[in-house]
């Protein structure tokens, strides 16, 4: 709560001033208090100064006591006689849907006024109304034109010129995506496909529906049917129209005064810091005119008031940022295929997070299922919830009265059971129970040493430097370990120690660098187009050869024959024998024997 007077005076009369401009007309002008918005609007006012008052118990001493005592003119009261509204003024501000009536104690059709007319001046029987008249703007004295709006584009009954009312629901209850208060379209189908009997439209995958409604209820809390777990739909109410009061007023609405119900609440408890944390979604407020200030008597020294005022403006902008990557959501339809009402976030000029459950200037997060492989040995039918406001951890609640339940002890995913506060070491984790849950988180390993590539025992947690790691695979000592083709390295106690590779000379003329290879080698072929290994003759005394591209060539040495019959076969160096005998004319085979013709005997 400000500490200084007149900086909550000051602020109080700016804020009050921009309501006066906003709203135009006499509200703007010295006529303003002949307008009946003014006792409205400085109810209100005196509204927060009573939950100023509530905040500040020991606020009204700092009042200022020249002025306290002091009669004002023309009512011949002192502020000293109105400072208490409920002790001295006898009123007490309640909000606004507690002081509203309970239940409807007659029925009266949404669609025509008291005497029986709708929005465009027919009665029943579609005779027009005689006695309505318009001004020169068109407009009756009740501020509606002739299709029944009002200038903002209104009807009597909140519904607007596109036929959805200020919730974004139209006559029959269906939002813009075509879905009511329980999520069933025009043909009782919800949006992830379930029909009002609780079966599915053909395409639609079962089981990754029931993912969503885990134990029946989805992330946000409800059911198939749009019901939470106590009956009530998502503004509040049970299917036969009535909230937990069992009153059914606010039942078609206007819903944004529930959620006005509830911000008030949390405004109301919320401390400094929590506050600094909400960002405007609307653009910053506009700057007071300085003839305002004049014009309402705000101050006798006018430079100091506007410098003021001027200092306050910037602290209001600096500390409300506006949110400059907000996204209007105007589709009830959520990315997993859930539906939830379009939130006012627009006409609070901040994200309410509604659905999330987090209070005022806590953002929720995401956190993982710390709720999983958990229970709670002292309350066996509590339930685990994960709490996504502003920080990650696991809460405890009765299901059957809903109550928050402290739960003592742990069971981990292996049946074990812990006691709370205690931890252990379950393979590499190091976990922990705290509150009936389970956190675990890696085992912390010491420094391995000097190496420079220690390795991971596949049955330690820790790595070492008994291996090596290196480009994603373990070596064990004295393991070759590849690098390139140049460099030979071997894994040595945690450190890779490479050398150069030596290359060989070589004797051949032809020399190529293959791919993957870091030496030269001798070309496979010669350069005669021959191939490695090939032998020839390139005349009939000479026989050459192709080795690692070079040609080798040498003459050839015939043998001394001891044979009489010799002969040279044609494009050979050397004589060799004749095979067999020839005699009288006849050819003999090595080995024959055989009688000649001139000596038979």
């Amino acid at each position: 709560a400000e500490q200084d007077f007149t900086q909550f005076s000051i602020q109080m009369e700016a804020i009050s001033g921009l309501f006066h401009l906003w709203v135009g007309g006499h509200m703007a002008s010295p006529f303003s208090p002949y307008d009946p918005i003014f006792l409205s609007h400085y109810a209100f006012i005196d509204k927060l100064w009573s939950h100023w008052q509530d905040r500040s118990p020991t606020g009204l001493p700092r009042y200022p006591c020249e002025f306290r005592y002091v009669k004002m003119k023309p009512f011949d009261i002192a502020p000293d006689d109105l400072l208490l509204s409920q002790q001295q003024l006898c009123t007490v501000y309640v909000p606004v849907t507690l002081g509203a009536p309970c239940n409807y104690t007659h029925s009266n059709s949404l669609h025509r006024d008291q005497d029986g007319y709708d929005g465009k001046g027919f009665d029943q029987d579609a005779q027009p109304d005689a006695h309505r008249v318009y001004d020169i703007h068109g407009y009756d004295w009740q501020g509606y034109d002739r299709s029944g709006f009002d200038r903002a584009g209104w009807d009597c009954n909140g519904y607007g010129r596109d036929h959805f009312n200020r919730d974004g629901f139209d006559i029959d209850g269906f939002d813009v995506s075509g879905y009511n208060r329980y999520g069933f379209n025009r043909s009782l189908v919800t949006s992830f496909g379930m029909r009002k009997d609780e079966t599915y439209l053909p395409y639609v995958k079962v089981e990754v529906i029931e993912s969503l409604f885990d134990a029946g209820y989805n992330t946000y809390g409800y059911n198939k049917f749009g019901l939470d777990k106590n009956g009530f739909d998502m503004f509040g109410f049970d299917e036969k129209g009535y909230d937990k009061d069992n009153c059914n007023y606010f039942f078609r609405g206007p819903h944004h005064m529930r959620f006005y119900f509830f911000v008030q609440q949390q405004l109301y408890m919320a401390n400094t810091e929590l506050l600094l944390n909400i960002k405007r979604i609307c653009p910053p407020v506009t700057p007071l005119p300085d003839w305002w200030l004049v014009h309402n008597w705000m101050t006798t020294d006018q430079h100091d008031t506007i410098t003021l005022i001027r200092h306050i403006e910037q602290k209001w902008v600096s500390h409300h940022p506006f949110d400059s990557g907000y996204i209007p959501n105007i589709s009830s339809l959520k990315d997993d295929g859930l539906w939830l009402p379009v939130t006012p976030d627009l006409r609070f000029c901040f994200e309410l997070h509604w659905y999330s459950g987090c209070p005022m200037g806590t953002q929720p997060v995401s956190c993982p299922d710390l709720c999983q492989h958990t229970e709670c040995p002292g309350f066996p039918n509590s339930e685990c919830r994960v709490h996504r406001c502003g920080a990650c951890f696991s809460e405890w609640y009765d299901r059957a009265t809903g109550r928050h339940v402290m739960c003592q002890g742990c069971i981990d995913e292996m049946g074990m059971s812990h006691v709370d506060g205690s931890s252990w070491q379950s393979g590499c984790q190091l976990c922990m129970c705290q509150g009936g849950a389970v956190s675990c988180s890696k085992l912390h390993c010491p420094d391995p040493g000097s190496c420079q590539h220690p390795a991971l025992d596949p049955s330690q947690c820790c790595s070492s430097c008994d291996g090596c790691r290196y480009n994603g695979q373990t070596f064990q000592n004295g393991d070759s370990v590849v690098v390139d083709t140049c460099t030979s390295c071997v894994c040595l106690n945690g450190d890779i120690s490479c050398a150069s590779v030596q290359c060989p000379t070589l004797s051949c003329k032809d020399v190529v660098q293959r791919p993957g290879s870091c030496c030269p080698q001798c070309a496979q072929g010669c350069a005669n187009g021959r191939a490695h290994g090939e032998s020839w003759k390139p005349e009939a005394c000479a026989q050459c050869s192709c080795e690692d591209g070079n040609v080798r060539c040498e003459v050839v040495t015939c043998l001394d024959l001891t044979c009489l019959d010799q002969y040279k076969p044609a494009g050979e160096c050397c004589s060799i024998c004749q095979s067999g005998c020839k005699h009288e004319g006849k050819q003999y085979m090595n080995g024959d024997v055989f009688s000649p013709v001139a000596n038979p005997c």
